[in-house]
């Protein structure tokens, strides 16, 4: 059975410092919170909004280490308050950061913001593929990320421009009406197996699936092999 935190005169407290570290580095989306930490959606937006009076301490001890401080902070206030700097990881690298903010101020359809999401990952996906077999170390984790900042920079200027030509709205009412084409990351051999038929259409259900638990950009784990 989980062990659950019951003090509930300091629960609209923790509810609030959960949310300013939510709006402090994730430009207020819980969605991108919930999976840069590695938690459920639900059970962080219930904490941030002061919904649940017991919340799960493993969930809460997630949220403290990702946000570099201690369950004593995030339950009382007192102890080690978080680092001024960004989390750590590469959730809060500045490049990353800043495409949070873009798919944030879209404000799209929960659906179609997760497929945005997740659409700079296909660095990650390949380094997964292509190097088992092959430890992770220094010089591995730092091609990654720079080959996962070269991503998010593309894919950054592109919409940048898009909604410089177009403008917001056009731009919005456009991806909406093709959440498919982003979930398979507007790849041509993929849509056309789509249209198809020959990959099935509606790939919500299975692009969550895929996605369960993924950080908002994936890196392989020390130890990954290439082989």
């Amino acid at each position: 059975m989980s062990k659950r935190l019951s003090h509930k005169p300091a629960h609209s407290n923790l509810a609030s410092r959960v949310q300013e570290l939510i709006d402090r580095y994730h430009a207020g989306s819980v969605n991108a919170a919930a999976a840069a930490i590695g938690v459920p959606q639900r059970s962080l937006a219930r904490i941030a909004a002061g919904d649940v009076t017991s919340p799960r301490v493993g969930i809460l001890e997630a949220v403290a280490r990702y946000f570099g401080t201690t369950l004593d902070w995030l339950t009382t206030g007192s102890g080690d308050a978080p680092s001024p700097r960004s989390p750590t990881g590469a959730e809060a690298d500045a490049t990353w950061l800043q495409w949070q903010r873009l798919v944030v101020d879209l404000a799209l359809p929960d659906a179609v913001r997760e497929a945005l999401w997740h659409l700079p990952l296909s660095t990650s996906w390949a380094w997964r593929d292509l190097c088992q077999g092959q430890s992770l170390d220094g010089t591995g984790l730092s091609l990654l990320k720079d080959a996962g900042d070269a991503e998010i920079t593309a894919w950054l200027t592109l919409f940048r421009g898009l909604i410089r030509l177009y403008g917001t709205h056009r731009v919005r009412k456009a991806l909406i009406a093709h959440p498919d084409s982003i979930r398979l990351g507007f790849n041509r051999l993929a849509m056309d197996l789509r249209d198809q038929g020959k990959i099935r259409g509606d790939l919500e259900t299975p692009f969550q699936s895929a996605n369960h638990g993924a950080w908002s950009r994936e890196s392989p784990r020390r130890g990954d092999r290439l082989g």
